[in-house]
């Protein structure tokens, strides 16, 4: 198969060929270095596959090539063999709140080459990067079983009670030296904190109180997997059960292919910390029903189940019809975590089908699209306030979270959105303010003659137990202007600007008509601004934004070296906007 055919077949199949390289072309570019190359040579093609985020199973060259013979029809989804338990592993109550979850599985009479070997250091990395969300929800560790005595225990115990040498190290060390030890270590350095600062740290031994590995950090170094290795221990500890079966089951089902007999997965008996018992891993099928009607209608065809049962025989899935041929019933390998729904069935039978022989039609219902009206508003507005002389800027949705309290002196009401496990402290938190994001601006253009007209009409972020998903977006306008002197009239005139564009009179215009909602201004209490300086805006009785001079301690907490005045008003409270 040339290397179009292979694009064109991974095209259909839903995946994506990025490159073709060489380990050397891929050493040249920092891609990889001298540690991974090992004995590889240069000359060697690799694929550098894109895979779809919810497809496990083809993380490894294993499970794409088993995939794409199934799709091709050259090969049939393998049928699993589980063997009864001869090994025990012992979960202690210890470990419950620190990491409360193992499950165990042994591959016997597998037989590793070199490129299979690497393949299966790589398919626990990559599983690590994904499904176990950077070994937060789960971790692997894999032994050379003939290395240990079972039973097991699982327990968590104080660091410097456990000692042991760690992986590729011969010098035994306890859980605090450890992590001194790879604090400064580029792979695992990243992972230290899930468990550094814990009171107990999750250990497994076996019988003879050898320690097989300190999850979710480092396997011992006596039961190191190498390429004479003929009998796999796998222990995946975890938050959460669900996923470690899903790591358990993948990694059992690529693999087993090199046992002897191929195919052939053993249990091991584990008793939970909670005292429930299990034989993991549970390599059975599992049903998912999907309408065909559900399926024809979701992609334009008019296809029997009859018709469908071959395109999902394709994609790994066998199954039978109902009796009036309405209903698919599908058992679903461990291979396919991704069924969840008759909506992945729906996915499937497209691909089989190819997208490209979907014939596209027109919607029987037709509509006219239109500009949201929240949208449209902000348009209109921004393009009345550059004309009064200020210039719009766009800043980031997400902040610094003192950028939302500390930075502006507001004491923290916990309504801001939160971002877990942020990348950057740039990026940690939804803005509930437009105020800060026009402060940074004027830091950032200290130069730029004065004075400075700022302004941005744009969404913040506010925690809302009343929404779907716990938070709404809230469409603000906020203006600055920076000068020799603070310029308060230039603010004040904007608002009144605003208002009478918004058709909301102030409260003491004559002649207003009842029911019409109109605008006062109240002293306001706010630390952002000088006191006395400070004014709360209200539609009717309803704070919808404040309006006042900046504080000398905010404008030296962004750096702003001149007086500004501040005006922040919410765009969906009026009611008659």
């Amino acid at each position: 198969m040339t290397v179009k055919e292979f694009k064109e077949l991974c095209f259909e199949f839903g995946i994506e060929l990025d490159s073709v390289t060489t380990e050397s072309e891929m050493h040249k570019k920092g891609e990889k270095n001298e540690a991974e190359l090992g004995a590889v040579t240069g000359d060697e093609v690799i694929y550098k596959i894109e895979v779809s985020a919810n497809r496990y199973d083809q993380l490894c060259v294993e499970g794409i090539a088993r995939s794409l013979g199934v799709f091709l029809g050259t090969m049939n989804t393998p049928s699993y063999v589980v063997d009864s338990p001869q090994l025990r592993m012992v979960a202690q109550p210890s470990v419950q709140g620190v990491r409360d979850v193992v499950v165990c599985a042994v591959l016997r009479n597998i037989t590793f080459t070199e490129w299979s070997y690497k393949s299966f250091i790589d398919m626990q990395d990559k599983l690590h990067k994904t499904v176990c969300r950077e070994r937060q929800l789960a971790s692997i560790g894999t032994h050379d079983l003939d290395t240990l005595k079972p039973p097991f225990r699982y327990v968590a115990l104080p660091p410097e009670q456990i000692v042991f040498a760690p992986l590729k190290c011969t010098t035994p060390m306890n859980g605090k030296q450890l992590m001194a030890h790879l604090e400064k270590d580029l792979k695992l350095g990243p992972y230290l904190n899930i468990i550094r600062d814990k009171p107990t740290y999750p250990v497994l031994y076996d019988s003879a109180d050898v320690v097989l590995s300190l999850p979710p950090i480092i396997n011992g170094n006596h039961s190191k997997i190498t390429l004479n290795t003929k009998n796999v221990f796998i222990e995946v500890t975890a938050t959460d059960l669900t996923k470690a079966n899903i790591v358990l089951q993948t990694v059992c089902a690529m693999f087993s292919e090199y046992c002897s007999p191929r195919w052939h997965v053993e249990q091991v008996e584990v008793v939970q910390a909670d005292g429930k018992t299990m034989r993991t891993p549970d390599m059975s099928a599992r049903t998912q029903e999907a309408s065909v009607s559900y399926i024809n209608n979701g992609l334009g065809l008019k296809l029997t189940a009859a018709e469908m049962l071959p395109l999902l025989h394709r994609m790994g899935l066998e199954g039978s019809a109902s009796a009036d041929g309405e209903t698919l019933s599908l058992s679903v390998p461990v291979t396919r975590s991704d069924v969840l729904h008759q909506c992945d069935v729906l996915e499937d039978v497209a691909i089989a089908y190819g997208y490209n022989n979907l014939v596209p039609i027109m919607p029987p219902t037709r509509t006219v699209g239109s500009q949201l009206p929240r949208t449209k508003l902000a348009e209109l507005l921004a393009r009345e306030i550059a004309s009064a002389g200020f210039c719009e800027v766009m800043n980031f949705a997400l902040c610094w979270l003192k950028d939302n309290f500390k930075m502006l002196q507001r004491p923290d009401d916990n309504s801001a959105v939160t971002i877990r496990e942020s990348k950057t402290a740039e990026f940690e938190s939804g803005r509930t303010t437009l105020l800060s994001g026009l402060l940074h601006t004027a830091s950032y253009n200290n130069t730029v003659q004065l004075p400075l007209r700022l302004f941005e009409i744009g969404d913040v972020i506010l925690r809302d137990a009343s929404a779907p998903v716990g938070a709404r977006n809230q469409q603000n306008l906020a203006a600055l202007y920076c000068g020799t002197s603070a310029g308060f009239q230039y603010i004040h005139g904007l608002l009144d600007h605003v208002m009478l564009l918004l058709a909301v009179p102030h409260a003491g215009t004559a002649g207003v008509k009842a029911g019409v909602a109109t605008y006062h201004l109240e002293r306001s209490a706010d630390p952002l601004f000088i006191d006395t300086w400070g004014t709360d805006i209200y539609v009717n009785d309803k704070r919808v934004g404040v309006m006042g001079i900046v504080h000398p301690h905010v404008l030296g907490n962004f750096e702003v070296s001149f007086p500004c005045s501040m005006l922040e008003l919410s765009l969906e409270c009026p009611n008659n906007l």
